[in-house]
């Protein structure tokens, strides 16, 4: 059956970020997935990209997904983003998706205070090396984000073998100035916990003073 609901927004509360809610997600993963994530900046479908996995594993409920929301201090938005991810591999990268990965690493900063954060680190899966966007482990969980166009399997891969939480951020929450978007887990996994203003302030704050830099590190098993 060929469904056609609209894109909506997360609700009033979550301003005007033209996403699916997640629950569209749960109830109908093939028909809506693909949009959800594979969407690039010029609003064109990512090539080679597949959810037929990750629409599978929330088919069957053996993955969930929830929305994210987190709300953001008005003074970062113009914020010189080079000087904020001084530390990120030096590659082309276009404004939208570095602004994405900062407030990827807000999340987990927020989330993790105490973990290892690293960009762009190289894993090792089952099924071969997966880099995502950004990982951060502690000793109760690890966070794999991905941003922008995101390919299903990549999320499907991580919560399989190294992630317990697959944060993913689409090029479409940027239309709010807030951060909106996914996070991705087992069934058997408890939802992670809403993300306040003072703690996204307070990661903001820690991260222009912490002058942190990216190290090259070992591959994880």
């Amino acid at each position: 059956m060929q469904l056609s609901l609209p894109l909506r927004s997360f609700g009033r509360r979550r301003g005007t970020g033209r996403l699916f809610p997640s629950r569209t997600l749960r109830a109908h993963p093939t028909e809506f997935l693909s949009h959800a994530l594979h969407m690039t900046r010029t609003g064109t479908v990512r090539s080679g990209t597949d959810t037929r996995l990750l629409a599978s594993g929330l088919r069957h409920r053996l993955l969930s997904v929830d929305d994210l929301y987190a709300p953001l201090p008005p003074a970062i938005h113009g914020r010189d983003l080079t000087a904020l991810l001084g530390d990120a591999p030096c590659r082309q990268e276009s404004p939208c998706h570095a602004r994405l990965k900062l407030y990827a690493r807000l999340l987990v900063m927020a989330l993790v205070p105490k973990g290892r954060i690293d960009l762009e680190r190289r894993l090792i899966t089952p099924t071969g090396p997966t880099i995502p966007d950004l990982f951060a482990v502690d000793d109760k969980m690890s966070i794999a984000c991905e941003v922008g166009a995101t390919d299903g399997r990549k999320i499907h891969t991580l919560l399989e073998s190294v992630a317990t939480y697959c944060i993913v951020l689409p090029y479409s929450s940027l239309s709010d100035p807030n951060i909106h978007g996914y996070i991705f887990r087992r069934s058997s996994t408890i939802p992670l916990p809403s993300i306040t203003f003072c703690q996204i302030t307070r990661a903001l704050e820690e991260l222009e003073n912490s002058g942190q830099t990216g190290k090259e590190l070992p591959d994880a098993g």
